[in-house]
C-alpha cells in the first residue's frame, strides 16, 4: 500500500495543528503550507477537504486561520486517510470477470478483505496526541536519520 502525496500532506497538516492546539492559535492557509512545504494549490485543496471532513476548522477575518476541529486525542490517522484516500477495495485484485467476491467465493479478495480490516484497525490506533507526544519527545532527531 502506498499513502499519497495528498494523504501525507493532509498528515504534516494536522500533526502541526495538534502539536499547537494547546496554544489556542489559528494558522493561516499559507502558513500551514508554507511551513509543511506543501505546494498552495494543492495545500488549499487538502485544507478544504479536512474542514469538510471536520477534522479542522476555518474562520474567516481578524483572528480567523486554520485550527483543529476537536480535541487531537479523537483524531486519528484512519480520520484523516479516510477523508483523503479512497480506502475501499472494492475490484477483485484477480479480475472482475472470474471474481467471485458476490458469492463469498474469490479467495485474494476474502484474504484481501482481512488484511484491509488489520491495517485499518492499525490506523485507528494511532491518534494525532500520540503523534504529537512522539515528535515532541525527540522524534524529530530520530525521523530524521
Amino acid at each position: 500500500m502506498k499513502i499519497t502525496k495528498e494523504t501525507d500532506y493532509a498528515f504534516r497538516i494536522v500533526l502541526f495543528l495538534s502539536k499547537h492546539q494547546d496554544d489556542k492559535k489559528r494558522f493561516s492557509g499559507d502558513e500551514l503550507v508554507e511551513i509543511n512545504e506543501i505546494p498552495k494549490n494543492l495545500g488549499k485543496r487538502i485544507l478544504t477537504r479536512l474542514v469538510e471532513g471536520k477534522i479542522i476548522n476555518s474562520k474567516k477575518g481578524i483572528g480567523g486561520g486554520f485550527c483543529l476541529e476537536r480535541d487531537r486525542k479523537n483524531i486519528t490517522l484512519f480520520d484523516v486517510m479516510n477523508i483523503i484516500e479512497i480506502m475501499d477495495f472494492k475490484d477483485c485484485v484477480a479480475s472482475n470477470e472470474i471474481c467471485g467476491f458476490k458469492s463469498g467465493s474469490c479467495a485474494i479478495h476474502v484474504t484481501m478483505e482481512r488484511i484491509r480490516e488489520v491495517l485499518f484497525s492499525e490506523f485507528k490506533a494511532v491518534t494525532f496526541e500520540d503523534l504529537a507526544v512522539l515528535e515532541n519527545n525527540g522524534c524529530k532527531k530520530i525521523c530524521k536519520k
